[in-house]
C-alpha cells in the first residue's frame, strides 16, 4: 500500500498499513509445467480477493505447458495466478 510504514528497515513489524493505491512492481515471467494433463489447462490472473480476472496466454507442446506472464499488461495488478484444467 502507498504510505505503508514499518518499525525497522527489515520490515518485520508493521506500524501503519498505508492506503490505496496498492503498489506492485511489474515484470515478465516464463514458467513451464509438465505432465500428461496439461493439454486442457488454462492460466488465470486472480484478483486480490482470489476471483478470476482474466485469462493469461499459454502454449501447450506435448506434455509441457508454457506460461508467459507480463504483469504490466494485466487489467488489474496482482501477484496471484491459477493454473487449472477445465
Amino acid at each position: 500500500n502507498s504510505g505503508m510504514t514499518f518499525e525497522t528497515p527489515e520490515r518485520e513489524t508493521l506500524v501503519a498499513p498505508g492506503k490505496l493505491p496498492v503498489l506492485l512492481r511489474t515484470g515478465r515471467l516464463k514458467a513451464t509445467l509438465g505432465g500428461r494433463h496439461v493439454a486442457g489447462m488454462k492460466l488465470w490472473a486472480l484478483g486480490l480477493d482470489g476471483s478470476r480476472q482474466e485469462a493469461v496466454g499459454t502454449v501447450v507442446n506435448g506434455d509441457t505447458l508454457t506460461m508467459m506472464i507480463d504483469t504490466s499488461g494485466l487489467k488489474a495488478p496482482t501477484p496471484f495466478f491459477e493454473a487449472v484444467a477445465e
